[in-house]
């Protein structure tokens, strides 16, 4: 693990597609805050000690999934400014973000090998994994800014 800090890559502006009014100016990352990320998440990973427990875990995503209730029209608000699209379907799509943390919480408390993303791949003997098999990265090609604020 590292606790150095890695500096931004540099810095975005998010504007409104809608009026191309600045909502934010956000820093990036580039390949060194991905490499420093999972170094740090494959060495938590491997520290079953530290993991945190079922009802711990729930108890975490019940407190989002309250948070993101009581702040959802501000959530639908800055959703829409940053993707140019209807406060109605932004609205959608909060309250959906909000049912999948409901979703976890449920999966989290109901399958036997204790629901983590991507648990449910099938060993070779056709049984379920009890955890992932590692870190994973992913990236995406639409920029959510609003996540990381």
């Amino acid at each position: 693990m590292t606790d150095k800090v890695i500096p931004p890559a540099g810095k975005l502006d998010v504007t409104s597609p809608f009026d191309g009014r600045l909502l934010s100016t956000v820093d990036t990352g580039g390949s060194r805050h991905v490499e420093a990320a999972l170094s740090t998440a494959y060495a938590l990973f491997r520290d079953r000690s530290s993991w945190l427990s079922v009802p711990e875990r729930v108890a975490i995503l019940q407190r989002t999934a309250a948070l993101m209730e009581a702040q959802k029209s501000d959530l639908a608000q800055l959703a829409a400014s940053e993707g140019g699209k209807p406060l109605q379907d932004s609205l959608v799509e909060v309250t959906r973000a909000i049912d999948g943390l409901h979703l976890c919480i449920e999966t989290l408390r109901g399958h036997p090998w204790r629901g983590c993303s991507g648990c449910n791949d099938a060993g070779n003997d056709g049984t379920h994994r009890l955890y992932t098999k590692g870190t994973r990265s992913a990236l995406s090609s639409r920029s959510a800014p609003s996540i990381t604020r």
